[in-house]
């Protein structure tokens, strides 16, 4: 595996590679709100939260300095941390603008120290400001938990420029019991994707097929590729799709090459010109890799599903402006 290995002067770094290679860690999404001095309800969205203490309760979250609503945090003695759930993505989405009347489209009701509580998020703790640290171009703001609350949901997940879905496979395997269940991955290196003859005249991704109502662990996964030469860093779910044919369903992950032995001759990189379209196994393989490609040019993911006749990606969208614009912004402001 070929990684970029940062060894220059600090002040040389590249920082949207930096912020990239941030973004690798996945992180749940909070909204952090506050009042403003004039009584107005401010917030924002922040993934740069975290516990700090038990005894005393203690929390952080990272505020950054170019914010709007940096100076209500600045200057506030309490603010609440809204954790969101998987259906509030278009919350996150808004939170992350510098939207003037974010508060006139999501339900909220003032918490304990007047901080808006958003309803419908996964868990709230509200908080009064007990530290703030000036760490670079944010503020480190630590808050005492006074009152929490927390729902049975599934929370929203952030990581490498997109959302991610915990329950796409969950909903996959919910829908197939006692069918075949094909676990596969995407190994790619260097924009190209291994491809394995499956001794028929056609391409297949690496994987393995389960049955009994498994699990799709990745210990299979894992196993399937060392059989066929390879060690791949596993990252996300991408695809969970139906196969009529053989009436399978196929849940498939992306994955980084490692490292390759003399066995994993068998198998070829293609990328999107030299790939045997006509050959892959199965049909949907086709646009589920054709979207890689796509997607991996913008380098921005989403998680196709085709379950019972539903087709839908979930992924970043409908963006106020582009992603660039307010990246930064998302990752800690």
């Amino acid at each position: 595996m070929t990684a970029e290995l940062a060894l220059a002067d600090p002040g040389a770094l590249d920082k949207k590679a930096l912020r990239r290679a941030l973004g690798s860690f996945v992180t749940g999404v909070t909204i952090v709100t506050t009042m403003d001095e004039m009584g107005r309800p401010r917030g924002l969205t922040v993934n740069s939260f975290t516990s700090v203490s038990l005894d005393p309760p203690l929390v952080l979250v990272c505020i950054a300095r170019t914010s709007g609503s940096f100076e209500a945090f600045q200057r506030s003695s309490g603010f609440a941390i809204n954790v969101l759930c998987e259906d509030q993505r278009s919350v996150s989405d808004l939170f992350a603008t510098k939207s003037p009347d974010k508060f006139d489209h999501v339900d909220w009701v003032p918490g304990a120290t007047g901080a808006p509580r958003i309803l419908g998020s996964i868990s709230t703790f509200e908080c009064t400001t007990h530290e703030r640290v000036v760490a670079g171009d944010h503020i480190i703001l630590i808050g005492r938990v006074t009152a929490f609350e927390i729902t049975p949901r599934r929370p929203l997940v952030y990581g490498q420029g997109g959302y991610i879905s915990l329950a796409a496979q969950q909903a996959a395997i919910a829908k197939s019991p006692g069918r075949k269940l094909v676990v596969s991955c995407i190994v790619e290196q260097n924009g190209k994707v291994l491809m394995l003859p499956d001794g028929k005249g056609r391409w297949i991704l690496p994987g393995a097929a389960l049955t009994g109502g498994g699990t799709g662990d990745l210990a299979s996964l894992k196993e399937a590729l060392r059989r066929a030469g390879v060690k791949a860093e596993i990252t996300f779910l991408y695809s969970v799709f139906e196969n009529a044919t053989d009436d399978t369903v196929n849940i498939v992950y992306r994955g980084t090459l490692v490292e390759k032995t003399e066995t994993a001759a068998q198998g070829q990189f293609f990328d999107a010109e030299t790939m045997p379209w006509s050959a892959l196994y199965p049909q949907p393989a086709n646009g589920m890799l054709m979207r890689y490609f796509h997607e991996a040019a913008l380098d921005q993911f989403g998680i196709y599903t085709d379950i019972d006749g539903e087709a839908r990606v979930a992924r970043l969208t409908h963006l106020p402006r582009s992603w660039d614009s307010y990246a930064s912004e998302f990752k800690g402001s």
